[in-house]
């Protein structure tokens, strides 16, 4: 029997960057919105333009829903280890930079529109990430392999 071994560095590092940008983005959008003084939004009046926004959004994060989930299912053609795990560091990679992406652009949207329910949708994709830590329960299901072991 082979030895499944991840090494949880490259994870931690990707993870740890996209938490950390995703916290200074969402406290620096609300900090720019409440002590800058606007004079005027700099979207007002634009609500089509706003919901054109918030629709784009909604309808990338489906389809990159729909991508990770089939670049998953394309793991379990590979059969040796290390290149199902090489493989899976770069849909890791992506998805996290996803959610960055998708707070980045929430917190714009929240910097120009000033209406707070782009501020939610930001900590949103900031806690989505979260549950995305490197844990063996997640790589357990994603790898298809119980007998995982870190360093």
């Amino acid at each position: 029997m082979d030895i499944c071994t991840v090494s949880l560095k490259n994870y931690k590092n990707i993870f740890l960057q996209v938490v950390l940008l995703n916290a200074f983005a969402v406290c620096s959008s609300y900090a720019i919105v409440s002590w800058w003084p606007f004079d005027q939004v700099v979207i007002d009046g634009k609500q089509f333009f706003v919901d054109f926004l918030l629709g784009a959004m909604i309808i990338l994060a489906v389809t990159h829903t729909f991508y990770t989930k089939k670049q998953l299912s394309k793991l379990l053609v590979i059969e040796d280890f290390n290149t199902r795990v090489t493989e899976h560091v770069k849909i890791y990679k992506i998805r996290m930079l996803w959610y960055l992406g998708a707070c980045f652009v929430s917190c714009i949207i929240y910097v120009l529109t000033t209406r707070v329910f782009f501020l939610y949708f930001a900590i949103f994709d900031f806690a989505s990430s979260l549950p995305l830590y490197p844990n063996k329960s997640v790589f357990k299901k994603e790898l298809m392999n119980d007998d995982i072991v870190f360093h």
